[in-house]
């Protein structure tokens, strides 16, 4: 076993841990005493996150062209 795979199953082991914390605090009922929140996303972020994709794209099809 080499160091990289093992890096690569601790990072895959954690990747893993963090979506299932993430899945259980969206499920969860709202706290006030809880240790972590989750935000809500609203629709907004989602535009801004395809605006930047888009504007990445450009860029790079500046750089290529």
């Amino acid at each position: 076993m080499d160091n990289r795979s093992a890096v690569q199953n601790l990072w895959r082991a954690a990747r893993d841990r963090l979506a299932r914390l993430n899945q259980v605090l969206a499920d969860a009922e709202p706290d006030d005493d809880a240790v972590f929140h989750v935000r809500a996303r609203g629709p907004e972020r989602g535009d801004d996150a395809e605006r930047r994709l888009a504007e990445a794209r450009k860029a790079r099809l500046r750089k290529s062209g």
